[in-house]
């Protein structure tokens, strides 16, 4: 909804990488932070070997009732 505030600049970090990771931590957080109340968790999964992790839109719905658990 915000793209000012999810934009580099906004995280430290003594270049790119560093300020992509400070904001990667950032967005883990405030997913954490939401899902916490209603004891839900949303784990990150690796989809091959050669990717990094990231979270299942699968998950997201099954954790927002739109799709059933084990979906």
């Amino acid at each position: 909804m915000d793209p000012d505030r999810w934009a580099l600049r906004r995280f430290e970090g003594a270049d790119e990488g560093e300020q992509t990771a400070a904001r990667i931590e950032a967005v883990r957080a405030a997913i954490n932070a939401v899902l916490e109340p209603t004891e839900h968790s949303w784990s990150l999964e690796k989809y091959s070997k050669s990717l990094p992790r990231g979270y299942r839109l699968r998950d997201l719905k099954v954790i927002t009732g739109e799709a059933p658990k084990g979906s």
